[in-house]
């Protein structure tokens, strides 16, 4: 072939041709290999393996200190109420989120609302204050005797029934402890 009209040469180690005086760099394809392709797979396959169980036990755990920081909160907003108000404030168990109920536990949703009569009961949708959705199975929420079904504040701030109670969340094999003692003060224990 003639010089003039192809000639290779290299700068900046990529080769080029020139052609009638345009130089076209000669390239090879760019892209992966099958074996490339499996080998990184492979690594990133087992990254994750490694990286499940830990991810799993942060989603659990931070589902479990949401839901026992949202009851407490539900708790706490019933007793400033109660002393804001000047009336009787309830949390109790509610499926449906209008209506008490006595049977379930605390993981099928909460109310707060304020109770005048300190009878448990809703007596007006509109003295509903707060309303909280229930946990996914198989989360349990169970508490003692004294908080089984609900939990009243009396216009002081103290519990209507004097007494203490705990109410245990558990989310995937970890538990977490709600507990009320006798001033109406809430915190958590693990």
């Amino acid at each position: 072939m003639n010089k003039r009209f192809k000639m290779n040469f290299e700068r900046d180690n990529v080769k080029r041709v020139r052609t009638s005086g345009q130089i076209i760099p000669l390239t090879r394809n760019q892209g992966f290999t099958l074996v490339e392709m499996v080998v990184v797979l492979s690594i990133l396959g087992i990254a994750v393996a490694i990286a499940m169980p830990s991810f799993i036990r942060f989603v659990q755990n931070n589902r479990l200190a949401t839901t026992a920081n949202a009851f407490v909160g539900a708790l706490n907003l019933a007793r400033s109420e109660a002393i804001t108000r000047g009336v009787t404030v309830t949390v109790c168990k509610s499926p449906d989120q209008i209506d008490c109920v006595a049977n379930g536990d605390w993981a099928q949703g909460w109310i707060v609302f304020m109770d005048p009569d300190n009878d448990g009961e809703v007596a007006d949708a509109d003295d509903i204050l707060r309303v909280y959705d229930g946990l996914p199975a198989p989360s349990t929420f169970v508490g003692t005797a004294n908080v089984s079904n609900r939990v009243s504040y009396a216009p002081t701030g103290f519990p209507a029934v004097l007494s203490s109670g705990t109410v245990a969340l558990t989310i995937g094999g970890r538990t977490i402890n709600v507990v009320l003692n006798t001033t109406g003060r809430v915190r958590t224990d693990r």
